[in-house]
């Protein structure tokens, strides 16, 4: 595989691989097979992974039609850094997520606008935070080092930068594939120091707090587990806006969404998500 594929014009495309070669706007069981005979030949970098492009802008559609513009959708880069899908990504996501240095970098040459990226993730370097503090995208703090680093930065700047505080929340509901909260981490605050790192920050002029980042746990067909998960996600966003006398713009967080890996699971209903959402999100509003 190449170590940076070019750019892809998918215009006319479908369907894409790694390589970035278009393969056309169908793709037949004889066009895959021929291609799987030209990579046993050599012909070909292996392995190669093929996407279907239509597939995804379809996932796209199918959630703005259940959650609206109540919402706005952020795709996590690190669930598939491709240079060339995120181009085709950029087209339908409303922010990219990034979780490294590197893949701020990626959003960028995927032609999203800075300020619709937040880069996320523990133990980022001072050379990092130098080179994306001021950039307009948005900085989600998971420590008090670097709310002490990303001050120093900005101040030096002379800019004020937009951070978020990503929160570890103490309660984890039961039904997710893998929990990332409920017990102490390298990522984020604690749920019980939190008000502390917001007063570190409030301390800074360089910094600003925009809002709240939560990620509490992956892949759940339950959607009691994510409708519990997202009222407890809102309890901290009101309680710590202070009942909306201090107001904050967003709540970035994990949907834990999940997907049927093994036999014998059932799909989750999203349908059955959304509704209570929609309702509970109604609530955040009038708190920001």
């Amino acid at each position: 595989m190449p170590n940076k594929p070019p750019s892809l014009n998918t215009a006319n495309s479908d369907v894409v691989d790694l390589n970035c070669k278009a393969l056309g706007p169908q793709i037949t069981q004889k066009t895959l097979a021929s291609y799987v005979n030209a990579q046993s030949e050599g012909c070909l970098d292996i392995p190669t992974y093929i996407y279907d492009v239509d597939a995804i802008r379809s996932r796209f559609a199918m959630l703005r039609s259940l959650f609206g513009s109540t919402f706005k959708l952020s795709y996590a880069i690190k669930a598939n850094p491709n240079q060339a899908l995120l181009g085709v990504i950029a087209e339908e996501t409303d922010y990219f997520d990034a979780s490294s240095f590197a893949e701020t970098i990626r959003a960028k040459e995927a032609g999203l606008e800075p300020h619709l990226t937040s880069y996320s993730g523990p133990g980022k370097r001072q050379r990092e935070l130098d080179a994306f503090i001021g950039t307009d995208a948005e900085l989600v703090i998971e420590s008090s080092e670097e709310i002490v680093d990303a001050a120093a930065i900005a101040s030096r700047k002379q800019v004020i930068q937009k951070v978020l505080v990503r929160i570890n929340p103490d309660h984890v509901p039961r039904g997710f594939g893998a929990s990332m909260s409920g017990k102490p981490s390298q990522f984020g605050f604690d749920e019980s120091v939190v008000q502390q790192a917001i007063d570190e920050i409030d301390a800074h002029a360089s910094l600003s707090l925009v809002g709240l980042h939560i990620y509490t746990g992956s892949n759940s067909l339950s959607s009691e587990t994510l409708i519990e998960n997202f009222q407890n996600m809102s309890r901290l966003f009101i309680q710590l806006s202070q009942n909306g006398t201090r107001p904050l713009e967003k709540l970035i967080f994990g949907a834990g969404f999940g997907l049927p890996y093994h036999i014998g699971q059932d799909p989750l209903d999203l349908k059955a998500v959304s509704e209570p959402l929609l309702k509970i999100a109604t609530t955040l509003h009038a708190h920001s």
